[in-house]
């Protein structure tokens, strides 16, 4: 893949992770993001779907706990079984980008 493709793709999964982490009616973590659920439109725009393992955090709950996913793409907290956050969304782009990467 080309490097300006690669970076177009991986800050629109960013910007769509922002609309869904900033959300005034709560958090909506994907947790399960992975190349299987970004989706294109006809102008190659990226698309995020798959929201039937998310959860949307409310104003008082801060983590979630369950340990839900693709192992590939699971945040360290959620193999551990530990509290995480929308930054477990984060690590999973990472490693969409590192496949995005390394093809």
């Amino acid at each position: 893949m080309a490097e300006d493709v690669i970076w177009k793709i991986f800050m629109q999964i960013i910007l769509a992770l922002q609309e869904c982490h900033n959300r005034k009616e709560g958090k909506i973590l994907h947790r399960d993001l992975k190349p299987g659920n970004v989706f294109f439109d006809f102008g190659n725009n990226v698309k995020l779907g798959d929201f039937g393992l998310s959860k949307i955090l409310s104003q008082e709950s801060i983590y979630a706990h369950t340990s839900v996913g693709t192992p590939y793409y699971m945040s360290p907290e959620q193999i551990n079984e530990a509290n995480y956050n929308e930054k477990t969304d984060i690590w999973s782009a990472g490693c969409v980008l590192y496949e995005m990467v390394a093809l």
